[in-house]
C-alpha cells in the first residue's frame, strides 16, 4: 500500500468519526485525533469544512485520491510518450513527454484533466482551453502545441516545456535584488495583460505559474482555470475553492463574487509581496476556506518593507509598498485598472519616476527628479555652490580694492593739503 493511499485511509476513518460529532466536541476530538501531525490536522479540517457548506462526503475525496497515486508515466498518448511527472493542479496533472516516432526529437509538456473532474461541463471548460491558450502569443507565455483526447476519454493539453525554475525560487537561487525582481514583476505583468487583452482571466497566478528559464525569461504557466470575460458578464464566472490557491486568490473569488481582471492584479500583489519580503501578506495555513475569507477581507495587511530585511527594507519602503498595497486592496475598483496600469508604476519605479499609485506633491515630484538625476543634480548644486563662491570672492575683493583706493585717496589728499600749507 502506498503512503499516500494508507494517508487517505486515516484520514477517511478519523472524518467519520469526527462528522458525527456535535460541534462543541469536534475540535477537541480532533486535536486529540491527530497529535502533533499539522498536514493531518489541516486535511481534517478542510474536509468538515467542506462537509458542512456544500454536503460532499469522503468519498470525493477518496476519488481524488486515487488520482493522486495513480500515474500515467510510460504511456502513449498519440505521437508522445510519458517519461516523468511534472506536477499536479486542481484540474489536472502535467506530464514531461517526448515524442514516440522518428519524425524529429522534441520534449513537451502534456496536462491531462483529473478523472474525478470528468464531469461534462468541466472537460467543457478544459478544452475550451485549447482554444484559449492558441490565441494567446506572447513571448512570456508558455505556447499551446496540440490537444485531443486519450483512448480513455481523457482530453489533454501538448504545450512548450519550459524547463526552468518557479519565480521565487528562480530569484533566490540567482541572488536577485529588489530591482532584478521588479523588473521580472514587469515582464510577468505584461503576459497577464496579454491575457487580458484576449478576455481571458487566469484566476491562478502564483510563482509555481511562473517559471523563469536559464535565460531569465519568466513564463506564464497553466490557464487550467481561466475563464473568459464577456462584455456583457465581465467574468461572472466564480471559482470554485478547490480551483484556486488560496494564499494567492482575491478575495471577490474568496467569497464567491463576481471575478474580473482585478483579481489577476490582487494576485500579481501578492506574488511581488512574497518577492520583496519573502513573506505572505497572511498567513493563512491550517485555516478553514471561511477563515481564510474573514483574514484576507479584515484589515490590510502591513506594508512588504515591514517584513523585510533592513538593507531591503530602504528599498522597498515608500514607493513600492505603496505599489504593492494598492494592488492587494479589498474593493477591485481600488486596485490598478489593469494589469498594464500596475507594470506602468513599475516602470516608473525602476526608471526613479513618480508613481501613479501616489498623489502628486511639489515635493515628491523634487524628490522623485533628485532620484532620477542624481549625477546632474550633483552637478548643478557643485556649479551652483561654485558661482556662489565665485560671488562672494569677488565681492569679497571688490571690498578689499575699494577699501585700499579709499585709503589712497586719503593719503594723496592729507599729501596734498600738506604741500599747500609749506607753500
Amino acid at each position: 500500500m502506498s503512503e499516500n493511499t494508507a494517508r487517505w485511509q486515516q484520514a477517511e476513518a478519523l472524518f467519520d468519526k469526527l462528522v458525527h460529532l456535535p460541534a462543541a466536541e469536534r475540535n477537541s476530538a480532533l486535536e486529540s485525533a491527530v497529535g502533533g501531525d499539522d498536514e493531518l490536522r489541516r486535511l481534517l479540517l478542510s474536509l468538515l469544512d467542506a462537509d458542512s457548506q456544500s454536503g460532499r462526503f469522503i468519498e470525493s475525496a477518496i476519488a481524488e485520491a486515487a488520482d493522486e497515486v495513480s500515474s500515467r508515466v510510460g504511456e502513449i498518448i498519440g505521437s508522445y510518450q510519458l517519461v516523468a511527472e511534472l506536477g499536479r493542479g486542481g484540474m489536472g496533472a502535467v506530464y514531461l513527454a517526448e515524442r514516440a516516432d522518428d519524425e524529429y526529437r522534441a520534449q513537451v509538456a502534456m496536462k491531462f484533466l483529473r478523472t474525478s473532474l470528468a464531469r461534462p461541463e468541466l472537460e467543457q471548460r478544459f478544452r475550451s482551453e485549447r482554444q484559449i491558450l492558441a490565441d494567446l502569443v506572447h513571448p512570456n507565455i508558455a505556447r499551446l502545441l496540440d490537444g485531443g483526447t486519450a483512448p480513455d476519454g481523457s482530453p489533454y493539453l501538448v504545450m512548450e516545456y519550459v524547463q526552468g525554475l518557479p519565480l521565487d525560487d528562480w530569484c533566490e537561487r540567482e541572488k536577485y535584488g529588489v530591482r532584478g525582481r521588479v523588473s521580472l514583476m514587469r515582464r510577468v505583468c505584461e503576459a497577464v495583460q496579454r491575457a487580458h487583452q484576449s478576455l481571458v482571466v487566469h484566476r491562478d497566478l502564483k510563482p509555481s505559474n511562473i517559471l523563469v528559464s536559464e535565460g531569465g525569461i519568466p513564463k506564464l504557466l497553466d490557464f487550467g482555470i481561466a475563464t473568459l470575460v464577456s462584455e456583457d458578464d465581465a467574468g461572472a464566472e466564480a471559482t470554485q475553492f478547490g480551483a484556486m490557491t488560496p494564499s494567492y486568490a482575491s478575495p471577490e473569488q474568496l467569497q464567491g463574487r463576481r471575478v474580473t481582471t482585478a483579481s489577476d492584479t490582487y494576485s500579481l500583489g501578492v506574488v511581488l509581496y512574497r518577492l520583496l519580503s519573502g513573506k505572505p501578506p497572511f498567513v493563512l495555513s491550517g485555516l478553514s476556506p471561511a477563515e481564510v475569507e474573514r483574514r484576507v477581507t479584515g484589515d490590510p495587511p502591513p506594508p512588504p518593507s515591514a517584513h523585510a530585511s533592513a538593507e531591503i527594507a530602504r528599498t522597498v519602503r515608500g514607493d513600492l509598498d505603496t505599489i504593492v498595497l494598492k494592488a492587494l486592496r479589498v474593493d477591485p475598483n481600488d486596485r490598478y485598472v489593469t494589469a498594464a496600469d500596475l507594470a506602468e508604476d513599475l516602470r516608473r519605479w525602476l526608471a526613479n519616476e513618480p508613481i501613479l499609485a501616489r498623489r502628486p506633491s511639489a515635493a515628491y515630484r523634487l524628490q522623485s527628479f533628485v532620484r532620477r538625476h542624481p549625477v546632474g543634480v550633483a552637478a548643478s548644486t557643485f556649479a551652483v555652490g561654485a558661482l556662489v563662491a565665485l560671488a562672494v570672492y569677488s565681492s569679497h575683493q571688490a571690498n578689499i580694492a575699494s577699501a585700499e583706493r579709499d585709503r589712497a585717496e586719503t593719503r594723496q589728499r592729507v599729501a596734498e593739503e600738506a604741500t599747500g600749507f609749506l607753500v
